[in-house]
Formats: C-alpha cells, structure tokens, sequence
C-alpha cells in the first residue's frame, strides 16, 4: 500500500468486503516459523473446513488453535463438547513468542471499564457477508 497512487488508495477503500466475489469469510490465523501450519486464532467449531483453506493429515485443528491455550476458552468448549486433549498446549511448546501484559484496561462497546475482565470477549466473532444487491 505504501507504493499506491492516491487514487488507487482510494479505490481500494471504497472496496467492500462483501463486494469481493473470491472471498467469502477471513478466518484469523497466523503463520510462527519451523511449523508446519499456521495456528488458528479463533474458534472454527462452526466453519466449514474447506474455508479454512488448510487441513493437517495427523490432526484436527484444535491442535492448532491457539484459544485452547487460555484456560477459561478450554473449559468452556470441554463442557460443551466432548474435547480430546493431551493437555499440551500451543504455548507450552513455543513460550518464547508469548508474554504476559499486566495492566490493560478492559473496556466495553461504549469504551466504559469493565470491572471483571472475565466477562470480556478475548476474540472478535468471524462473520461472513453475503453481498448485498
């Protein structure tokens, strides 16, 4: 984008999400070097496996999933489904790409603290759009 003429700036903004016929879904996923996939960054229980655009032969993709590795997440997907795990998780193979931030502040839609972070989305909803006519 940095090489972009004003004008091709522009026009890109005005584009749409749903305007884009060859995709129809962004599911967040980042890429660490020396493995092999990419790790998810978000919960997949209700997407289609070919929107993923992936697929490990040995795994399912709670493998991959970096939500497993925060314990509230975990507990409540093993309480809503039957969840194989070995108890290893993500970070426990590759702490040095994570770090622990003390002092966030939690805040709401409307930018008002929240008290208890429990109750705070830790990841945004993955939507897909339909285009609109």
């Amino acid at each position: 984008m940095e090489k972009m003429t004003e004008e091709e700036r522009t026009n890109l903004e005005k584009c749409r999400f749903c305007d884009l016929d060859e995709i129809k879904l962004y599911v967040p996923q980042t890429k660490i070097d020396g493995y092999m996939f990419p790790f998810l960054l978000c919960d997949v229980d209700e997407i289609d496996d070919q929107m993923i655009g992936w697929s490990d032969p040995d795994s399912d993709y709670d493998t991959h999933n970096i939500i497993f590795d925060i314990p509230q997440i975990a507990e409540k997907k093993s309480a809503s489904r039957e969840l194989s795990t070995d108890d290893a998780f993500v970070s426990d193979t590759n702490e040095e790409h994570f770090e622990v931030v003390d002092g966030i502040e939690v805040v709401d839609g409307n930018g008002a603290p929240i008290v208890d972070g429990n109750d705070a989305p830790i990841f945004s909803i993955i939507k897909s759009w339909n285009p609109v006519d």
